[in-house]
C-alpha cells in the first residue's frame, strides 16, 4: 500500500476493494442544489466524466470542453491549473492523492478489412514491435498492417506498452492519434490498420474490436477478471479533497454513482 494513497470507502459497499486504506469517508448523496465539482479528463476518460456529471447535476452539460493526455493533465496539477482528474494510469510509485471509481480495459480495434477476430498477446506484441507486418501472418487478410498508438504522455499508451510490451517499444512505424476518438476514427479510415482505445468508446462502422487470448473485450469479461487488459480508472489530484469534490467521489463510489460507471465502463462491483 503506497502512504500517498487513498481510497473514499462506500459506507454500503459490500466489496471489498484491494488495497485501500482503512481510511473511511462517508458516501454523500447530492443534495437539491450541488456545485459542478472540480474535475477534469483525460481523452480517454472523457465518456465517463460526462455520465458521471450528467447524473449527479441531472444535467446532460459536456464534462470537459478541453481533454488532455495524461501527462498533460499531470502538468497541470502540479501548476495548480487543475485540482483533479480522472484517469485510467497511475504510476506505482505516483504520488498523488488517489481515489478509484472504475474498471475498464482496453479494447484492440483492428479494420474490418483485415479479417481477425482474435489476437494473442505475443501476437499483439509482435505486431507493435514491427516483427509481424501482414495480416496473413495471424491468419488474417493479405494486407501489410499500419500500427497506430496513442501519442508519448498517454496515459492509455502507458497502459498499453505496461501490459502488453513491457519494457519493449512501439515500432517507429506506427502512426500516432492524439485522442481515443481520433484513434478509432483513423482505425475505421485505414486499411489494415490496429490500435487500441477505452472500452467507453465502444465499437464503431469499419472497425472490429477483436478478441484478446480467445477473450472478447466486453464489460462482462472485465468485471470477471477474465479480459487480460484492464485497468483501473481513478480520480486523482495533490492531496485528500475536501468540499464538493469530496462529496462527488463518495457519491461516485456509492451504489447511485457506481450505477452511472455501469454506462459505458465497469464498476468496482463489477457489471451490475
Amino acid at each position: 500500500m503506497r502512504s500517498a494513497r487513498y481510497t473514499l470507502a462506500i459506507v454500503a459497499m459490500t466489496t471489498t476493494i484491494a488495497a485501500c486504506s482503512s481510511q473511511e469517508l462517508p458516501a454523500t448523496t447530492p443534495a437539491m442544489t450541488v456545485d459542478v465539482p472540480s474535475v477534469h479528463a483525460t481523452t480517454a476518460t472523457v465518456p465517463l466524466l460526462n455520465d458521471l456529471l450528467a447524473a449527479y447535476l441531472e444535467s446532460e452539460t459536456p464534462a470537459d470542453p478541453a481533454p488532455a493526455n495524461y501527462q498533460t493533465r499531470l502538468d497541470q496539477v502540479y501548476r495548480g491549473d487543475v485540482a483533479y482528474f480522472i484517469t485510467n494510469h497511475l504510476p506505482v510509485d505516483s504520488p498523488l492523492w488517489a481515489a478509484p471509481i472504475a474498471q475498464d480495459g482496453l479494447a484492440v480495434v483492428v479494420s474490418a478489412s483485415a479479417g481477425i477476430e482474435n489476437l494473442t498477446l505475443d501476437q499483439l506484441r509482435a505486431i507493435y514491435q514491427g516483427r509481424i507486418t501482414s495480416w496473413q501472418e495471424v491468419g488474417g487478410a493479405a494486407l501489410p498492417i499500419t500500427v497506430f498508438s496513442r501519442e508519448d504522455g498517454s496515459g492509455t499508451r502507458a497502459e498499453f506498452e505496461r501490459m502488453v510490451l513491457g519494457h519493449r517499444t512501439v515500432t517507429r512505424n506506427a502512426r500516432l492519434a492524439a485522442s481515443s476518438d481520433l484513434m478509432v476514427r483513423s482505425v475505421a479510415r485505414q486499411i489494415g490498420a490496429i490500435g487500441y482505445v477505452s472500452l467507453g468508446f465502444g465499437a464503431v462502422e469499419g472497425v472490429t474490436v477483436v478478441q484478446v487470448e480467445d477473450v472478447a473485450a466486453t464489460r462482462q469479461n472485465v468485471a470477471l477478471g477474465l479480459y487480460p487488459l484492464r485497468s483501473t480508472l481513478y480520480i486523482a489530484g495533490l492531496r485528500e479533497p475536501e468540499g464538493g469534490v469530496r462529496a462527488f467521489i463518495g457519491w461516485v463510489q456509492s451504489p447511485p454513482g457506481q450505477q452511472a460507471v455501469n454506462r459505458r465502463y465497469v464498476s468496482l462491483m463489477g457489471e451490475r
